[in-house]
């Protein structure tokens, strides 16, 4: 839920930025070759570089809040910690001004005089709810709870009451994105987006959500000893061959976030449907959970992986660049079909590689016929399946016909294989189904589809291999 308010409140400032024909500007990275811009960057994050210091080394900020400076700022690390938001905000306004400079001010002054009504009321809203929910979390767990009080030696009581019980992981952060983006609102101008003051804003708001991903990677202990323990994830099906992988790094988790944006926010801008894109963090492990169980080549591969549901394809390049420890690719061709012409075309654009393919079809009618031969594309095939679905608003009556007609067509073909990965909450091709059309489970793990937004909610994605016995005598 808090990554679906993140995104949904970036909406009304790209309609804003697109109603002043403003998009490009908006989109536009120059800002990034700055070094005055990205010293802004460097001045607002310090303070996170402080909640991080003492998230993950707990111990010896205590004994830090020992000595002088600190032990002037509190007598008890909690209230240390406190001191320094203050100061800390007090710090992160001084840097935007002086990165903003009398030119810039004037800019954000002009821009907020012009907004109209909708924006400010918009504004308002996300005020309300971004400050109340910080005003709550106050009230629910004081300042001990807010300022790690259970890491620097205070007792800090479980809390299920609001703003705890409505389904958000991080209250204040989500708070007090809230109110960033709600200014921003109000600043989306030409002169003020030249200024690169609302791309400073929106980093600004990153770095709660990477704030959120850092608190969820670990236990909440208090020792500087839990350092490398992670949180246990959910059971994934039943398998023999059940293996769970390690967590990602911060700087997947980072990139994930990246991922996410250009392929939901990036396509609807452009007037084409989002894309829920594979992450670049999880593709590794496709990769290698087909090895185990496509199991040895003998010769040159006879392998062809099929991207159902590719969007921008992704994962194409790195399926084609795969390769088993003799130095062959793993696959001897790689296809990815896409419904969407305009999605299409951009993943053909991107890919020049002649043993790449992409086909503008839908992927129900294109296995049907891609199965109608003896053998797919002449040898056997591995079918990539992540809820292309999600956005298609069908009944479960109607996917179980779709995804039960696309199980009969691949399931004549021996050895072939399906990689689904579900959502995190729900699955479009029901495991019943495939037991039922005669596939076999071979490996299951659990992955991070949506990055770091798996580790704020505590969250995974199972993604599983099915397989088609090699005879129909194991089926």
């Amino acid at each position: 839920m808090d990554f679906a308010i993140f995104a949904g409140a970036l909406l009304p400032i790209f309609y804003r930025a697109y109603s002043l024909d403003l998009l490009p500007a908006l989109l536009d990275a120059h800002h990034l070759l700055s070094p005055r811009w990205w010293a802004c960057i460097l001045g607002l994050s310090l303070l996170y570089a402080l909640h991080a210091f003492i998230w993950n080394f707990p111990v010896r900020f205590m004994h830090l809040c020992g000595r002088i400076p600190l032990r002037l700022l509190g007598a008890h690390p909690v209230g240390v910690f406190a001191t320094c938001e203050i100061l800390g905000k007090f710090w992160q306004f001084s840097v935007c001004a002086a990165y903003a400079g009398h030119a810039g001010m004037a800019a954000a002054a002009a821009s907020l005089g012009a907004a109209p009504a909708w924006c400010w009321a918009v504004f308002g809203a996300y005020m309300l709810v971004g400050q109340g929910l910080n005003a709550a979390i106050y009230a629910a767990i004081g300042n001990d709870g807010v300022y790690y009080g259970f890491k620097l030696g205070r007792p800090v009581p479980w809390c299920d009451r609001f703003p705890f019980n409505v389904g958000l992981r991080h209250p204040q952060y989500v708070g007090v994105v809230l109110t960033i983006l709600g200014a921003l609102l109000l600043l989306t101008s030409a002169p003020v987006l030249e200024t690169g003051l609302v791309h400073a804003g929106l980093a600004w708001a990153t770095m709660y959500v990477l704030m959120a991903a850092m608190e969820q990677m670990n236990d909440n202990d208090a020792s500087d000893d839990s350092k490398g323990k992670v949180r246990a994830r959910g059971a994934p099906p039943s398998s023999p061959n059940t293996v769970i992988r390690p967590e990602s790094k911060f700087s997947e988790d980072a990139l994930s976030i990246v991922t996410w944006f250009y392929n939901l926010v990036g396509p609807t801008l452009r007037g084409r449907p989002a894309c829920k894109p594979t992450m670049p963090g999880v593709i590794p492990t496709v990769i290698a959970e087909l090895k185990h169980v496509m199991g040895p080549l003998h010769g040159a591969s006879d392998w062809t992986f099929v991207d159902l549901g590719c969007g921008q394809g992704m994962m194409l390049q790195p399926m084609r660049d795969a390769l088993v420890e003799g130095g062959q690719p793993l696959f001897r061709r790689v296809v990815g079909v896409e419904l969407d012409p305009g999605t299409h075309k951009e993943a053909v654009r991107a890919h020049s590689d002649p043993a790449i393919e992409v086909v503008c079809d839908d992927m129900f009618p294109f296995v049907e016929r891609a199965c109608a031969h003896a053998k797919i594309y002449g040898g056997r095939a591995a079918f990539y399946i992540y809820e292309p679905l999600w956005m298609a608003n069908l009944s479960e009556a109607e996917m179980d016909k779709l995804y039960g007609g696309l199980l009969d067509a691949i399931s004549k073909h021996p050895e072939a294989v399906i990689v689904y990965c579900s959502a995190d909450a729900y699955r479009e091709m029901k495991t019943s189904l495939l037991v039922e059309k005669g596939f076999v489970l071979r490996r299951a793990v659990q992955v991070a589809q949506n990055g770091a937004f798996n580790k704020i909610r505590g969250v995974y994605n199972p993604l599983e291999l099915w397989q088609v016995p090699s005879s129909a005598g194991g089926r």
